[in-house]
């Protein structure tokens, strides 16, 4: 249980970083 939870909390963690890239470039392209 407590290794899926960390698993879950690094994914999110994970997504975050991505999308936080997307942003920017799309940001940038716009």
């Amino acid at each position: 249980m407590a290794v899926e939870d960390a698993t879950v909390a690094h994914r999110r963690f994970l997504q975050r970083e991505v999308w936080g890239m997307f942003g920017q470039r799309i940001t940038e392209f716009c």
